[in-house]
């Protein structure tokens, strides 16, 4: 029983040791102006991390779980986009977003 235990114990230790948190960090522009896109949304899936750039269009996300990251990115007025990388140590990443103009007809 007792070495049952230490045996559960050790290996949860080892795990733990491997798991190790990384910063992914960086910033959101227009693709076509090279502008920052303020409020955009930044998802790490699989981690429920959500977060929104500022108005430099900046984000970070602090205790990332390293390896296989998917990012889903959206923005009022942009099409969705996924992001998928592996990541081993603190990263920086700029995503870029292509707004969609919309024309509307004027009908009299």
């Amino acid at each position: 029983m007792i070495k049952n235990t230490l045996m559960t114990c050790f290996m949860f230790i080892s795990f733990m040791a491997h798991a190790q948190f990384i910063k992914i960090s960086g910033n959101v522009l227009d693709s076509a102006t090279k502008e920052a896109i303020d409020a955009a949304e930044i998802y790490v899936a699989g981690q429920n991390m959500l977060a929104l750039s500022n108005n430099k269009g900046a984000y970070a996300f602090e205790k990332v779980k390293s390896g296989r990251i998917t990012i889903l990115l959206s923005h009022v007025g942009c099409e969705r986009k996924v992001y998928e990388f592996y990541v081993t140590r603190d990263t920086t990443v700029n995503f870029y977003l292509m707004h969609h103009l919309h024309q509307f007809e004027t009908h009299v």
